[in-house]
């Protein structure tokens, strides 16, 4: 292991050892998604009857929340890049590609927030397009480094996997769907929330052996 604490061996299947987050972390993390969960609820509750779905678009309380998840993902992104910069490989401009799409994402949503926002040419179809290229892409280029974190990998699997029910939701459910805002911009903050806790496990599983080096000697 480095002084970074970045362990880049990996088992024979291919991915890391398994490994063990502080359990200060673990809890905050529980209570995070419990607390997003509820902020879905109450988004629900304090909207009008006839619109379940005001807090989930425009200048709603969830696009004000993915807002700050994909904020904070780019931060913890830009740290990982950081660290793992002092061992420099390829993969470590994972974590910069990262922290760019979170800021766009980001940036995309503060759009919402005051205005429309802005679509990619040829509405769903063409985004979805998109997503998927762009996450096919990160895991033939930099496989290697995503898959040297069992946590990260599970976490950041999870993600996409919300991601894809936000998306098809938005392109295959009618808009005339009462809850359809509800589900899939619920799904959209969930996915945001999960890479955000994704990104800083990451972090924080290379920090934590600096921590006890210098904590024991």
């Amino acid at each position: 292991m480095s002084v970074t604490g970045y362990a880049p061996q990996q088992s024979a299947s291919g991915y890391a050892p398994e490994e063990q987050l502080p359990g200060i972390f673990i809890g905050f993390a529980s209570l995070g998604f419990v607390l997003v969960l509820l902020s879905i609820v109450l988004s629900v509750y304090l909207s009008p009857m006839e619109n379940p779905g005001f807090h989930f678009g425009g200048d709603g309380l969830n696009t004000a929340l993915l807002v700050i998840c994909m904020s904070m993902t780019a931060g913890a992104s830009g740290l990982v890049f950081y660290i793992r910069s002092k061992d420099f490989t390829f993969g470590t401009l994972f974590w910069l590609v990262l922290a760019a799409a979170a800021v766009v994402i980001s940036l995309d949503a503060q759009l919402h927030l005051d205005a429309n926002g802005f679509e990619i040419p040829g509405g769903w179809s063409a985004t979805f397009l998109v997503y998927s290229l762009g996450v096919v892409a990160m895991f033939m280029l930099f496989s290697r480094e995503i898959r040297s974190s069992r946590t990260f990998l599970t976490l950041f699997a999870a993600a996409i996997a919300f991601l894809v029910i936000h998306a098809g939701i938005d392109g295959l459910v009618p808009g005339s769907y009462l809850w359809k805002d509800v589900a899939g911009q619920g799904s959209g903050l969930i996915a945001a929330f999960l890479l955000l806790l994704a990104t800083n496990a990451r972090l924080v599983l290379l920090i934590e052996p600096l921590h006890r080096r210098r904590r024991f000697g």
